[in-house]
């Protein structure tokens, strides 16, 4: 009896099929991308289907801030093809302030096999990652470097004049 179960148990192991996808993404130091109010960047994800069938999937994402661009309720990836490419558009809001982090998450769901078939066990993949609003590099601060630069300049030219200043000779 212990036998024909354990024939079984390795009989169903051996009959699930495995589909495998992926998704890679661009590295952000600390999962963090720096953007100035009012900017726009692009961030593009790469899907990926390692298997022998294509397999539809669906790309959920959240974020008030990034539009995925021509986005299709189900995208079908080739099969061995691990490069298809969904890029968003992320606009760091007009009105944000300096230090202000929205987040950005989206996930990937298999739903079906070419054919028509149904994937019988489907696990997503979730990922996130922050968009932080940065300082401009070239406004508010830039002005002040002038400010230093004019105050050396007028200190080498007063200590020009005072060195060439002629001296009272005594009689």
């Amino acid at each position: 009896m212990r036998l024909a179960i354990l024939l079984l148990f390795l009989l169903s192991l051996f009959s699930l099929e495995v589909y495998s996808v992926g998704i890679s993404s661009p590295y952000l130091e600390n999962n963090t991308l720096k953007l100035i109010k009012g900017q726009s960047t692009m961030y593009t994800i790469t899907l990926q289907n390692s298997e022998d069938i294509d397999i539809n999937v669906k790309i959920n994402y959240d974020s008030n801030i990034a539009k995925i661009i021509d986005y299709k309720e189900v995208y079908t990836l080739p099969a061995g093809k691990i490069d298809t490419q969904i890029s968003f558009n992320i606009t760091a809001p007009e009105k944000a302030r300096i230090g202000d982090v929205y987040s950005v998450s989206y996930s990937m769901r298999p739903l079906s096999i070419s054919g028509g078939g149904t994937l019988p066990i489907t696990m997503g993949i979730a990922k996130h990652f922050n968009v932080e609003i940065a300082k401009d590099p070239n406004s508010a601060d830039a002005p002040i470097l002038w400010y230093y630069a004019a105050f050396i300049a007028i200190l080498i030219i007063l200590i020009v004049f005072m060195r060439k200043k002629p001296k009272k000779r005594k009689k």
